[in-house]
């Protein structure tokens, strides 16, 4: 097994993943190189920032990142090449990544296992440099690319990409570009001897097989490689304070014990739509919900809540944490909820009284929302604080977590048997 040197010593760049070989007789683009290797090179970046190399088919924008990788070569411990035409080929290639880099492996699943990966070669300290070729759709990479510490490179057709990233159109070549190269090849032309003629054989009279397209290959069901999906897990939390503390806490404990657990930090990519996300979180199978008083007043969060309640099994569903200020145990605390509700119900209503109607599409599905909330609250948390949470308390420790994660691991395999669903909330 290939091991990266500890910084300080001789480079021996650790090159793995399809990485292509080197094309001799590589000319031109000295400026898109020049202009790659600056900007990759910008200092005072805390994070990483993805380079598109973009362009029609066949101008050569994996060959320049090819070219790229092993020029500079020597500025880097680890070079990793992926193809990115689907999204189960990356994870692949990440998973053997993170083989190669003895990440532990707690489950042989590619998307924990790839997950890993990244993580190690953002706090690794070393040089990496990964290189995505040939990119067909951005939010397969969700998830895929390390936060920082390193390089990324991608190559592909598309015209719309991410503000954030940094892009070089890749075009046909200049005349000047064009001419060295079609010198070398006149000079391996007039050198070559002259090929013979091919017998022709059985084989010439059978049809080739025809190529299958990406899109064909997308319609076919993916495979495990025999091994069983992860269990997948939805969190719903309000963002700041002890609860994301606990989420992230509960992120490491999940991947320890080989369980995929989903949150908007790591589903969500820049400009993505909130509400989709609550849609996918809402028909979640298993979702561990994270009280907190921030929680029951934030509307993204009842939103989600008020989502899962509607599904005839949420007692099935949802496994809560209680953390301190979550006030639901007493009759009073859950209509001291209900009024705060009324109370935002009653403020937007007389507000949007003060602007033309025509101007309030958006808003109306807000006041909608707390009128849902108003009707609803009191019941969804009274099944709530009938459901005993004091087993994992505010899941501070180790052993919290494990009962939690016992107790959705029954879950799943007793869904997997197909039980009875129970009746709807009343």
């Amino acid at each position: 097994m290939t091991v990266i040197q500890e910084p300080g010593k001789p480079l021996g760049t650790v090159r793995g993943g399809t990485f292509p070989p080197r094309n001799p007789n590589f000319s031109g683009r000295e400026d898109m190189l020049a202009e790659l290797r600056r900007s990759l090179t910008t200092p005072d970046r805390a994070t990483v920032i993805p380079h598109l190399l973009h362009g029609s088919g066949g101008v050569g924008k994996t060959q320049l990142a090819a070219e790229y990788a092993y020029r500079y070569a020597d500025y880097y411990d680890l070079i990793w090449w992926i193809r990115a035409e689907e999204r189960s080929v990356m994870l692949r290639s990440l998973a053997e990544l993170g083989r190669r880099l003895d990440v532990p492996q707690p489950t042989a699943h590619e998307q924990i296992v790839a997950w890993q990966a990244t993580v190690t070669l953002t706090e690794a300290g070393r040089r990496w440099l990964l290189i995505f070729d040939n990119v067909d759709a951005f939010a397969d990479l969700a998830g895929l690319m390390p936060l920082s510490g390193g390089h990324v490179i991608l190559t592909g057709r598309t015209q719309t990409w991410p503000d954030s990233w940094k892009t070089i159109e890749v075009d046909v070549f200049e005349p000047t570009e064009s001419r060295p190269l079609l010198q070398q090849r006149e000079l391996v032309l007039d050198d070559a001897p002259e090929p013979p003629r091919p017998r022709p054989s059985a084989e010439a009279t059978v049809p080739p097989r025809r190529a299958t397209t990406i899109a064909e290959q997308r319609r076919k069901p993916p495979t495990t490689l025999g091994l069983e999906p992860p269990i997948e897990v939805w969190v719903s939390y309000k963002w700041g304070g002890h609860a994301e503390v606990v989420v992230n806490r509960l992120e490491q404990a999940m991947i320890k014990h080989g369980l995929l657990l989903r949150r908007d930090k790591s589903e969500m990519r820049y400009r993505d739509s909130i509400s989709e996300f609550k849609r996918r979180l809402s028909n979640g199978k298993l979702v561990i919900l994270v009280l907190d008083d921030a929680y029951l007043r934030s509307d993204h969060c009842m939103s989600e809540l008020l989502g899962l309640s509607e599904h005839r099994d949420f007692r099935k569903r949802v496994f809560p944490i209680l953390l301190k200020d979550a006030k639901i145990f007493t009759p009073e605390a859950i209509l001291g909820y209900a009024q705060h509700w009324r109370r935002e119900y009653e403020d937007l209503d007389m507000l949007m009284g003060t602007v033309p109607q025509d101007a309030l599409d958006g808003i109306r599905d807000d006041l909608k929302l707390y009128g849902r909330i108003v009707k609803r609250i009191t019941v969804v948390l009274d099944h709530l604080r009938d459901m005993n949470a004091s087993a994992v308390g505010g899941a501070d420790s180790e052993e919290d977590f494990a009962i939690l994660i016992q107790s959705i691991r029954e879950q799943h395999a007793s869904k997997q048997r197909r039980r009875p669903a129970q009746p709807p909330l009343s």
